[in-house]
């Protein structure tokens, strides 16, 4: 009915693109915006302590984006500096590496 409102929300695995998932029914009886697509994504990748990655507010991950992790000053980072989303063959969406780790450079293993 004009002027309706509803949002719509993805199944898991699955995330709204380029929309908020708002959309209202205008006078014609078409939905604006357009109806959105789901699309395969990952669940948000960790944080890590001692360091930051650069996904900035993003908050949807659909599946070929990446997110890069560097460490503070004084750490170093353990694992793999970049991570993708990827769904292999239309498989459940997961990062393609573990989350790295940033460890204190300081601490030497002492000799045996």
């Amino acid at each position: 009915m004009y002027e309706d409102k509803i949002r719509t929300e993805c199944n898991p695995g699955y995330a709204l693109k380029d929309k908020n998932g708002l959309i209202k029914c205008e006078h014609n009886g078409a939905w604006d915006p357009p109806l959105p697509i789901c699309e395969l994504a990952c669940e948000p990748p960790a944080r890590i302590a001692n360091g930051r990655d650069d996904r900035g507010w993003k908050n949807v991950f659909l599946v070929g984006s990446s997110v890069s992790y560097s460490c503070n000053r004084g750490w170093s980072l353990v694992g793999v500096s970049s991570i993708r989303c990827t769904a292999g063959d239309g498989g459940t969406p997961h990062w393609d590496a573990p989350t790295p780790e940033c460890k204190d450079s300081s601490f030497s293993k002492p000799d045996d």
